[in-house]
């Protein structure tokens, strides 16, 4: 991330990150700089994973989070731009014009994308890309 690293966390109820606090607990994406401070925190609360979400930058200081059925596109500031929720990703990386992801899906479709026009219980991998 341009001036500084995004780190991501489960918090429990009423921890606090930097000067955030947050009262409901869950996932947190937040930029810390070379010091150590926290510039923002803010609570991903569409996640629902048992472990850390995955990080992906982009260039710009946009980034995606991934995690067990969450995938999630985020402004340089941690603004959502957009979320999906019914593919469990397995990575995320950006390319120059558009973010590239692994995802297992159960059934036809995966984040959107039709992966197969019959077989409803078929386990399926993709590989996907979103265009900026």
């Amino acid at each position: 991330m341009p001036g500084g690293v995004l780190w991501t966390s489960l918090v429990s109820r009423g921890a606090r990150v930097g000067r955030e606090f947050f009262a409901e607990g869950g996932h947190v994406v937040a930029n810390v700089d070379p010091t150590g401070a926290v510039l923002w925190a803010r609570r991903v609360p569409g996640a629902h994973a048992t472990a850390p979400l995955g990080v992906a930058a982009a260039s710009d200081g946009s980034f995606a989070l991934y995690g067990d059925g969450f995938l999630g596109r985020f402004a340089a500031d941690g603004t959502p731009s957009w979320q999906l929720f019914d593919a469990d990703v397995r990575g995320a990386s950006f390319t120059k014009n558009s973010l590239v992801v692994i995802a297992t899906a159960i059934g036809t479709h995966a984040l959107g994308v039709t992966l197969a026009a019959s077989g409803d219980q078929a386990v399926r991998r993709a590989l996907i890309a979103f265009p900026r």
